[in-house]
């Protein structure tokens, strides 16, 4: 290689810049690092028969309901909900289907079991990828007729 003489300072100059600018960009060349999947989780509590104010969620007694109050605070909750039938067997078949009761046809809690050929909530999490399961104290909320389609685990087992 030919050296033009007083060159040789520049290309010095110009090798610190061009090793100063390689150095400053190769953090941003390498992959980022894997960030956790976010977690997938969901819990969904409903409870029949039960006043909001009784909740310290909803403005109860502090203290009275701690865990529920922690899963309403650090998940989703419904400020102002209503239910469309005040009955249990067909607000949850209302809830977990997305149909409204003149669509599922579901009344009362002694209406036929079977229900309108719609997928359920739990279905469409299993679909998902999500492991199901359903804790139930009511006969009405039974796994037979449907409301346990997709569900892994079911119990209704009250002592």
């Amino acid at each position: 290689m030919h050296r033009v003489s007083g060159s040789r300072g520049v290309g010095r100059a110009v090798l610190v810049a061009v090793s100063a600018a390689v150095i400053a960009v190769a953090p941003a060349c390498r992959p980022r690092p894997a960030v956790p999947p976010a977690a997938r989780h969901v819990v969904l509590v409903t409870i029949d028969t039960l006043r909001a104010d009784r909740l310290g969620i909803y403005g109860g007694a502090p203290g009275t309901t701690p865990n529920l109050d922690r899963i309403a605070r650090e998940g989703a909750f419904a400020a102002d909900a209503t239910a469309h039938v005040p009955l249990t067997r067909p607000s949850h078949v209302t809830l977990f289907t997305g149909l409204l009761p003149w669509q599922h046809g579901i009344r009362d809690n002694i209406s036929p079991a079977d229900l309108p050929a719609a997928p359920v909530l739990a279905e469409a999490f299993k679909k998902e990828g999500f492991a199901t399961g359903a804790f139930v104290s009511s006969i009405v909320l039974s796994p037979y007729g449907g409301l346990g389609d997709g569900v892994d685990v079911f119990s209704d087992r009250m002592p």
